[in-house]
């Protein structure tokens, strides 16, 4: 029991690890996808810019700027959020890992469920 214990808990780090090295928590991901933010308000603001003169433009600034700043939200704003969760994964883990080692001391156990040894025994 306690080596399924351990390499649950080993296997969830390693791939918290990966995780992070390869999806949008890591920095490179956040630096890369920064960069393209950047390109692409340039590039808008140069359109913007040169067709200022007509009148529809003008509405498609007003849309276009909540969406820029939800897009420059969510580069940095998903790594926090996600960041959070996999700390209370791991509080979670660390809390049931405790869990256990406290019901595997307990004279009761015999390396079952303390329930179900309650129900062998004819209650």
């Amino acid at each position: 029991m306690e080596q399924n214990e351990n390499s649950l808990k080993d296997f969830f780090e390693i791939e918290v690890e990966k995780v992070k090295k390869e999806t949008i928590l890591s920095p490179e991901y956040r630096r890369k996808k920064t960069i393209i933010w950047g390109i692409r308000t340039f590039i808008s603001i140069i359109l913007f810019i040169i067709f200022w003169k007509y009148n529809w433009v003008r509405w498609v600034l007003i849309a276009y700027i909540p969406f820029n700043i939800l897009s420059l939200v969510s580069i940095y704003g998903v790594n926090t959020i996600l960041n959070g969760k996999m700390d209370k994964i791991k509080k979670k883990i660390d809390e049931i890992e405790e869990l256990m080692d406290t019901n595997e001391q307990t004279p009761y156990n015999n390396g079952y469920n303390c329930f179900a040894s309650w129900l062998r025994s004819g209650h």
